[in-house]
């Protein structure tokens, strides 16, 4: 007797091949998907980093040592980010006890425009001193 072999694949090895491709493939697209988002937003983030440290040295080492008390709103750049600051004394005492003068806290809030999200904050502490007969604007 002659044993009658097939050659070649049985159906249900091609349809598990085929089941196993199409999990593959799928799980690859999802993180290509992952990938690219998780890139546009360290991009958004890093327009609004890089727009809020501009405004924050801009308000802090002004020429003249001048700062604007007070809360200010800039209008979106050309990158789409428009930022809001807020300049105010900080109540700071020193280890003694007493009132540390001319000292300001600048607090940065960032967003992209049309965008509610992210918004991202930066906050310094800065020392003023008055320079000459020259007092802060808005005091």
């Amino acid at each position: 007797m002659r044993a009658n072999r097939q050659r070649g694949f049985v159906l249900l090895e091609i349809i598990i091949s085929i089941a196993l491709f199409s999990l593959v493939a799928t799980s690859m697209v999802v993180a290509l998907d992952r990938l690219a988002k998780t890139s546009t937003m360290a991009q958004v983030e890093s327009r609004i980093f890089r727009r809020m440290d501009s405004v924050m040295t801009e308000v802090c080492f002004r020429p003249g040592n001048r700062i604007k008390i007070g809360k200010t709103r800039l209008p979106a750049d050309a990158t789409g980010v428009s930022v809001e600051v807020l300049v105010k004394p900080a109540d700071l005492v020193s280890i003694e006890g007493t009132a540390l003068k001319h000292m300001y806290k600048v607090r940065i809030r960032g967003r992209l425009e049309g965008s509610r999200e992210p918004v991202r904050d930066l906050e310094r502490l800065v020392y003023l001193p008055p320079v000459g007969n020259r007092t802060l604007s808005g005091r």
